[in-house]
């Protein structure tokens, strides 16, 4: 084995190790200073009943964007006489609609 390839082979070894140790150190300090919340259960009234409006809300957004996938629209909305004008004016209709009726 050649002295310079031991030389440099040690250089990496030792610059990898110090930057191990270095992102060990600022995680361990980060998680140790890190207070995390805790998700608690509403305690108000008010909580208990926008929480789940917040949660129908989210599934509604959820199903609109899975609805207005373009690949999925062509499959569903695809007939063999239209245009390619006809189609797009027809999928920008079933969006619209599709918003509507999640709105």
């Amino acid at each position: 084995m050649h002295p310079f390839f031991l030389l440099h082979l040690i250089r990496v070894v030792v610059i990898i190790t110090l930057v191990f140790i270095g992102i060990y150190l600022l995680l361990r300090y980060y998680l140790k200073n890190k207070s995390y919340p805790v998700v608690q259960a509403p305690a108000d009234e008010s909580a208990k009943i926008i929480l789940p409006l917040k949660l129908q809300a989210c599934e509604r957004i959820v199903l609109f964007l899975e609805r207005i996938i373009p690949s999925t629209l062509i499959l569903r909305l695809n007939r063999p006489e239209l245009t390619s004008g006809q189609l797009q004016a027809l999928m920008v209709k079933t969006i619209r609609d599709e918003f509507d009726y999640n709105l």
